[in-house]
């Protein structure tokens, strides 16, 4: 299984157009719909409600460092018929990056996110709360 996501082609592009780098680690590759997290070793349950945790870490880097974020191992997760993706910074502190398909449900394989209040501030509020982040999709099939 693995999360396919491109994260928000729109700041993807902006670190590429100015000459910043995009590094990947720990299992986390790029590909054609976008960014690909293996599912992870450890899938303890992800807090309340249930949820797949995923591997691997993207760090974008522009402006001499001072643009610098990660976005590392990511976890879906569902509760009371909403969800939620949680992230880490590399750091293996964990908070909520996006609400999925807010006031509509969810579907996980194939779910629309809205950016929370920690989510825009992550991106250094250049986005608002609310705004949408690209959509994901969770592939049952094994990372090539």
């Amino acid at each position: 299984m693995k999360l396919i996501w491109p994260i928000r082609h729109s700041f993807v592009r902006y670190v590429r157009t100015v000459g910043g780098e995009i590094h990947l680690s720990d299992g986390a590759r790029e590909g054609s719909d976008g960014f690909v997290f293996p599912q992870a070793v450890d899938c303890s349950p992800v807090g309340s409600g249930t949820g797949t945790r995923f591997a691997g870490a993207i760090r974008f880097v522009a402006h001499g460092g001072l643009l610098d974020v990660t976005v590392a191992n990511p976890s879906v997760r569902l509760i009371d018929g909403s969800g939620a993706i949680d992230i880490d910074q590399g750091d293996g502190v964990r908070f909520e990056f996006g609400r999925l398909n807010e006031g509509e449900g969810s579907d996980v394989a194939t779910a629309t996110i809205r950016m929370t209040v920690t989510g825009a501030r992550l991106l250094g509020d250049v986005y608002s709360p609310g705004d949408f982040l690209d959509p994901m999709r969770v592939d049952g099939q094994p990372d090539a």
